[in-house]
């Protein structure tokens, strides 16, 4: 059995090399070390249109660019979860990995003009097109509050996975052994 490609998509913001952003580059590091996952991050110059994440940008991307395909998982941070979560909804994958997702823009300009927003949510079709789910919630998140991450949870059903951590922010800091320890049994089966 080879390995299972891991595609780590970012939050906005995240411009340049991301490995030394919130738990990226440890994520990509412990991941690998497992010597289960082939693990691909945006690369030198970060996600195109890092700022602004449009939907219309970063779905091709992920497709084209860091090569995602229906034996590929998606582990989305923030702005990066959302993205997963519309790409979820097209395409099949065989998981997603979530981490502070939401589902509305949180009354912030830039998210309303991301397109992530425009219409609704095909929960249905994101968990048919999903080999599974699994969801990280900080109870402090300080940018989204855990009530928009809970709601996402709720959506998702029965087949989503979720975590809520106490203690946890938006996961800015390494480490996020969680996050592995899922996706080494989630792609084990």
């Amino acid at each position: 059995m080879g390995k299972t490609r891991v595609l780590i998509v970012p939050g906005n913001g995240c411009g340049g090399d991301i490995s030394g952003f919130n738990f990226y580059g440890w994520s990509e590091a412990a991941l690998k070390d497992t010597g289960l996952f082939d693990v691909v991050m945006p690369g030198p110059y970060g996600m195109p249109d890092p700022n602004g994440a449009k939907r219309s940008i970063w779905i091709p991307h992920i497709q084209n660019k860091m090569g995602c395909n229906s034996e590929a998982v998606i582990v989305g941070h923030s702005s990066g979860a959302v993205a997963a979560l519309r790409y979820a909804e097209e395409f099949p994958v065989k998981g997603i990995v979530i981490v502070a997702a939401y589902d509305n823009a949180l009354g912030d300009e830039g998210e309303a003009a991301s397109g992530y927003f425009d219409g609704g949510w095909d929960w249905e079709g994101i968990q048919r097109n999903c080999g599974f789910i699994v969801q990280f919630g900080g109870a402090v998140d300080s940018l989204v509050p855990i009530e928009e991450q809970r709601r996402v949870a709720q959506s998702l059903g029965p087949k989503n996975q979720y975590f809520e951590i106490v203690d946890e922010d938006h996961f800015f800091e390494p480490p996020f052994q969680q996050l592995v320890d899922v996706l080494v049994k989630n792609c084990s089966k």
